[in-house]
């Protein structure tokens, strides 16, 4: 059961394409859910929700091993920092940009489906802030 859940997000996440190259890079909203469960601005920081998804992974933030990942765990990360999501056959890398114009979570996500007698699949994502533009009526 957890295999067909592995296989299922999988498939989500990757396209069965050829392997994308990091020109290839989707750039989504924060509001997309496809590789996280949520991803907010708060000041200086970004908070990512871990995926709800049968799959254990191990979570490492800035190379640290910091045990089972939880699902809806949220991650607080500051600019540079990375959080990094693995399994035997799927890995998530993210890395965290804000600044005070912007903010980005720079991910790869890569499915090594070999041992399924397919190929390694890799994916890149921009997650961006959404930004809300103020409107103002101009008078003649």
């Amino acid at each position: 059961r957890t295999m067909i859940c592995a296989c299922l997000l999988a498939s989500s996440l990757h396209s069965t394409a050829a392997d994308q190259s990091p020109t290839d890079v989707q750039t989504l909203a924060f509001s997309d859910t496809r590789v996280f469960s949520s991803i907010t601005r708060s000041n200086d920081t970004i908070l990512v929700g871990i995926p709800l998804t049968q799959i254990v992974f191990i979570l490492r933030v800035n190379g640290k091993n910091m045990g089972r990942a939880e699902p809806l765990q949220t991650i607080t990360l500051k600019t540079g920092d990375t959080l990094e999501l693995v399994d035997k056959h799927h890995t998530i890398e993210a890395r965290a940009e804000v600044t005070p114009d912007e903010a980005r979570l720079i991910v790869t996500s890569t499915f090594d489906a070999r041992s399924f007698g397919d190929t390694i699949k890799t994916e890149h994502f921009v997650f961006r802030e959404e930004r809300k533009q103020e409107s103002f009526e101009q008078g003649l």
